[in-house]
């Protein structure tokens, strides 16, 4: 080993920012000064002593930003040559993969345009027919068909295309028609089976589920939906299923909770025709509750 005299360089010129000897620079006249060195017109040097190698250590070597570069660019050479053994490796399997994807959205697609979107074209048609019959009051006939493949009724509706939009909707009219007929059992199964979010019809079929539990008796778990269907805050549908509710309370004796149905009515709903003659309800329910 030898002792030379080191200096850290600033490039003026380039920006970077580099660590050499003198003998880099063996035509250059330095220029000394307290605490630099200036050679040449584009570059500056901090003095200082260092201790270098010929056998280990490069004379000339980058530090700083000039060493970072040429270490980051070697890890993302390194990173790269991984990622190409790995999808070299895997070829096959990432293939594979690529394909079956490949293969289920185009199945799925296919699904839709070819299977599905005929049969909603034929549920439509089917369902208009039930219609006609439910305007009518024919609850029977539109919930059975006539025997004709022209009518099917609800219930084939909901049988024959599944899945459709049709048949959701003739759930919800197959369980209006067992309310009707006094098939409470059965309106409570159709009715659970549609799926809606419209503001007007989706509370008005939860509160006739609960219309249907009052029938059979189950008096408690009919009120749960009429507070279910009057919890959407409809400005129509809600003071009529919580004053439904509040009736309920009543018939079991619990005219407390009675007064606060009837109440809220009152006060929530004022402009709701349930709320004209509220006073009169809650009158009766508080003398009851003494």
């Amino acid at each position: 080993m030898s002792r030379r005299m080191g200096v850290y360089g600033y490039s003026t010129e380039s920006g970077s920012r580099f660590f050499s000897c003198p003998d880099v620079f063996p035509n250059v006249q330095v220029k000394k000064s307290k605490n630099f060195l200036n050679i040449g017109d584009n570059c500056v040097f901090l003095r200082f002593k260092s201790i270098f190698s010929f056998l280990n250590i490069p004379c000339f070597m980058a530090t700083n930003k000039g060493a970072q570069e040429p270490d980051n660019l070697k890890t993302v050479e390194n990173v790269l040559s991984q990622s190409e053994a790995f999808i070299e490796k895997y070829q096959k399997q990432i293939l594979y993969g690529v394909g079956i994807v490949v293969l289920v959205v185009l199945a799925i697609l296919a699904f839709r345009n070819w299977y599905l979107v005929p049969r909603e074209s034929k549920a439509e048609t089917k369902l208009a027919v039930c219609q006609n019959y439910f305007a009518v009051d024919s609850f029977q006939v539109a919930l059975n068909g006539d025997g004709t493949e022209n009518c099917i009724g609800f219930k084939g509706v909901v049988d024959e295309y599944g899945m459709t939009n049709s048949a959701n909707l003739a759930n919800a009219y197959a369980g209006v028609c067992c309310y009707k007929l006094k098939d409470y059992n059965n309106a409570i199964k159709y009715l659970k089976k549609f799926n809606g979010k419209d503001l007007n019809i989706a509370p008005s079929i939860t509160g006739l589920i609960g219309d249907s539990y009052v029938e059979l008796g189950q008096v408690e778990e009919g009120i749960k939906y009429f507070l279910k269907a009057a919890d959407v805050d409809n400005e129509m549908i809600s003071p009529i299923y919580l004053k439904k509710a509040a009736i309920a309370y009543e018939s079991r004796g619990d005219y407390k909770k009675a007064v606060e149905a009837y109440t809220k009515i009152k006060d929530q709903y004022v402009r709701s025709q349930e709320a004209a003659d509220m006073d009169r309800y809650i009158a009766r329910a508080q003398a009851l509750e003494k």
